[in-house]
């Protein structure tokens, strides 16, 4: 009997699954300037995702965890994407696929604007071999890209669980549908930009899978192999591998990794050295700021909401913030016991280490984004996922499992149900909130791709040559990016940084746009412009300002549709 209700439920929830299309479509009629506008251009959509987390609770409580339930999760938002695709496709795909035009153009990564993609260029190549193979253009190959790399990740996420449950970790599988919710978060929600992000954490991921798994020198020379694919791929996930094996080294002097740690670290520091150097420059150069009030503001400002959001939507985020926080507690504690067994009575347990590994792994990378203001917490969430979701859930099971058998042993069958079902509906809740998290932002000026503004940079970059070009949207300079691959443009614009920093001060942003505009051949104004200008009081107004006395006197309108305007300096208006 249970088989068949299980299978029912199954079976409902793919079917629920495969209706997305129906509560999901964007009716980008219905739009706001408002956090959470996606429920107002589809008002049925909560529902859909209410009854899909419930249908999910119920099919794991009766069917148990299983790589049916990890996929489900893993592809719901994407799903959700492909039903509006093109539209909502984060920005940051135009921008990646810049270099990798460069390979299309010239046989290889020839980017001046940039020179991270010659410096970390795996992924670059891979989406170029792969759009030439195809056939398709570099939008849609990064598509298929995505779908792939989201559904070669839950495969090893559910066979690192598996894993870990033949070594006796019994809550293997509720941790990695916890992983899911923590690591797939609004704080960082580029993982469809697939480019270094998403193929440096599948790699980083099949890497700890394979340091678990596979022993002997097969192991090590497999473990070798995904090492250089990581660190041709991305720095954050490079320098977290080196954390992990460092650490591992250490709390486990005994076994005898010593030579492989060295070659991790060896080639990490050439490597960023010879091809990173204006990158390591950079950091070198924040390292100064380390403890100071403006290496600790993105802590204080991540535990205080700043945006006027709803009031469900601020007891969603403080939800997911501190319970990500709690966790990573919980690991501290296991941490803690775990080098009291190995330091003072001599127990190792390789497996134990391994995951306590992954708490001095995320620190280091905690310290180090807190160098860098473009990254910061949100980045580190993704890697504070793995601490949080494994260390805490799996240490502590081991650490107490002698008690806890004792305990369990006079526990009615029907009352250890209870609790394990109360952890999973609790997880199952804590992925609901965070799918809700994932909209939270303004989605039809702030995320939505628009093709008004493509064909209208399409347009400019065809038509113009080899100006300085003011885009008063940063959204739109990163979509620019695209089309000016060669940097044959200057193109100048106020990054969300700068608006950070000039906040409601209007007449400071009056005066900084002024500047870009007098240094400026070309001028690009559109939709997104007030949203992005809304931190000042009445946006609306100071661009109407702006184009009134700085842009229309000076310079001439050339392009026009609903949503956008493409001005050129008149003659004899040098400046």
């Amino acid at each position: 009997m249970r088989i068949k209700i299980g299978t029912l439920v199954n079976l409902i929830l793919l079917v629920w699954l495969i209706l997305i299309p129906i509560f999901w479509h964007l009716d980008l009629t219905k739009t706001s300037l408002e956090f959470y506008d996606t429920f107002f251009m589809t008002p049925n959509a909560i529902f859909h995702l209410i009854v899909f987390y419930a249908l999910v609770f119920f099919s794991i409580f009766v069917n148990k965890f299983s790589l049916y339930h990890v996929l489900l999760l893993s592809l719901y938002f994407p799903f959700i994407q492909l039903v509006n695709y093109p539209y909502l496709t984060i920005r940051d795909v135009y921008l990646h696929a810049a270099p990798v035009k460069t390979i299309q153009v010239n046989g290889k990564i020839t980017y001046p604007k940039d020179p991270a993609p010659e410096t970390w260029p795996a992924s670059f190549d891979l989406h170029g071999m792969l759009s030439t193979v195809s056939g398709l253009d570099l939008i849609n190959t990064n598509y298929i890209l995505y779908l792939s790399l989201i559904i070669v990740f839950a495969l090893i996420l559910f066979s690192f669980a598996k894993a870990l449950e033949k070594h006796g970790y019994r809550l293997a599988g509720y941790s990695a549908i916890l992983f899911l919710s923590l690591f797939f978060t609004n704080l960082l929600d580029n993982f469809h930009h697939y480019s270094r992000t998403a193929l440096g954490f599948t790699f980083l991921l099949f890497f700890f899978f394979a340091f678990i798994c596979f022993k002997g020198r097969r192991g090590y020379l497999l473990q070798l192999m995904i090492a250089v694919a990581v660190l041709t791929t991305h720095p954050f996930q490079s320098l977290a591998m080196i954390s992990f094996a460092t650490s591992y080294f250490v709390l486990a002097p005994r076994i005898k990794r010593t030579s492989f740690v060295v070659f991790l670290t060896s080639a990490f520091v050439g490597w960023f050295l010879f091809n990173g150097s204006l990158t390591f420059q950079n950091t070198i150069d924040r390292v100064k700021t380390f403890l100071s009030p403006e290496y600790v503001a993105p802590l204080a400002k991540t535990l205080a909401t700043s945006e006027i959001l709803p009031w469900w939507g601020v007891v969603f985020r403080d939800f997911l913030k501190y319970t990500l926080f709690a966790l990573l507690i919980v690991a501290s504690f296991a941490f803690i016991v775990i080098l009291y067994k190995i330091f003072l009575k001599r127990e190792n347990d390789e497996m134990a280490i391994t995951l306590a590994s992954l708490l001095p792994m995320s620190l280091v990378i905690l310290f180090s984004l807190l160098l860098l203001p473009d990254w910061g917490i949100p980045r580190f969430t993704s890697f504070a996922a793995f601490p949080a979701a494994f260390a805490s859930f799996m240490l502590l099971d081991k650490l107490v499992a002698k008690k806890v058998a004792k305990i369990s042993l006079r526990m009615p069958k029907l009352g250890k149900k209870a609790l394990v079902s109360f952890l999973l509906l609790n997880i199952v809740i804590l992925s609901a909130a965070v799918m809700v998290l994932r909209f939270e932002r303004n989605y039809y000026y702030g995320e939505l791709d628009h093709p008004s503004e493509l064909s209208t940079l399409s347009f400019f970059f065809k038509y113009d040559h080899n100006s300085t070009v003011n885009l008063v949207s940063w959204r739109t300079a990163v979509h620019s990016a695209y089309f000016n691959y060669n940097a044959s443009h200057g193109t100048l614009r106020l990054w969300y940084l700068d608006l950070n920093a000039i906040g409601r001060n209007s007449t400071q942003l009056l005066l900084s746009q002024g500047n870009l505009i007098n240094k400026s051949d070309a001028i690009i104004r559109g939709m997104r412009d007030e949203f992005d200008f809304n931190g000042v009081e009445f946006p609306k107004s100071l661009l109407q300002t702006m184009d009134n006395e700085m842009i229309l006197p000076k310079f001439n309108r050339i392009y026009s549709s609903d949503y956008y305007a493409v001005y050129s300096r008149s003659i004899g208006n040098t400046q």
